[in-house]
């Protein structure tokens, strides 16, 4: 499936759904037999209990979708700058001017830890090749964790427009505990019906069984009608192969808000 690409900032249109007059009732049937059925109660649905998820109901005709899919970090959140960069070498104690060195050392066992197997204290004891202290853990971690946690208000402007319009939208990040923790807490992530992270899923991207949760909690049957929004083309390329439509994400909201625009 071809990626998506296109310009312009487009809003989103909802489609009306039936009218019910409040309070309108059943009208039996004229004549003696005739008896008045039990009156129905819709049941509210379970709220999901811890670990699992309800699928999706699109409420929706749009775009040809049924669901969106969404990366975090290079599409909702921005890339961390070079002085968080520096910010976080400074509080592992690493050389200023090896800035190379310790992102290698940063990204080496960044998979392990995103997907949940190793644990804050491991993880960065492999980085450092020795275990930091409770209270220098506790500031790497929160300096970590704080180069994640910005964001695109224009990406989040077109997601809320696609969140009015009643398409469901679903995040699937590879994401360590704590930061997963952190972004569940931000006002944006009202916006998803689903959040899924890789280190409470133990895998990441792109690993065909992430893809499948997010999947599977849309409810949609043909995977060809849900978008894949990423900004790495490995992760675009596995989603493509599962025969989902795919948006390589660049950097431009308004190729997002494209991608969403229901066709003419």
């Amino acid at each position: 499936m071809a990626t998506v690409t296109a310009t312009g900032y487009l809003g989103l249109l909802a489609e009306p759904g039936p009218h019910r007059s409040p309070g309108q009732r059943h009208h039996p049937a004229h004549g003696p037999a005739a008896a008045c059925p039990p009156r129905s109660r819709r049941r509210r649905p379970r709220p999901p209990r811890p670990g699992e998820h309800h699928p999706l109901t699109p409420t929706t005709a749009h775009a040809g979708l049924d669901a969106v899919i969404l990366d975090y970090n290079g599409v909702i959140g921005l890339q961390p700058t070079t002085d968080q960069w520096l910010r976080l070498a400074r509080t592992a104690l690493w050389p200023e001017d090896d800035l190379p060195a310790f992102q290698h050392a940063f990204w080496t066992a960044r998979t392990a830890y995103d997907a949940g197997h190793l644990s804050d204290l491991a993880y960065w004891a492999t980085v450092l090749d020795h275990h930091p202290g409770a209270r220098r853990l506790r500031e790497l971690r929160d300096a970590d964790t704080d180069m994640w946690t910005s964001i695109d208000d224009h990406v989040i402007d077109v997601l809320h427009q696609a969140h009015e319009s009643g398409l469901p939208l679903v995040l699937l990040s590879n994401a360590p505990r704590h930061l997963s923790d952190v972004l569940d807490r931000r006002p944006w992530r009202r916006l998803m019906t689903h959040a899924f992270y890789s280190a409470r899923l133990q895998v990441c991207k792109p690993d065909p069984a992430a893809y499948q949760h997010a999947m599977n909690a849309t409810g949609a049957a043909d995977p060809d009608r849900v978008l894949f929004v990423d900004d790495r083309d490995d992760n675009c390329h596995a989603a493509r192969h599962l025969g989902l439509r795919t948006l390589h994400y660049t950097g431009h909201p308004t190729d997002l808000a494209a991608a969403l625009q229901p066709p003419n």
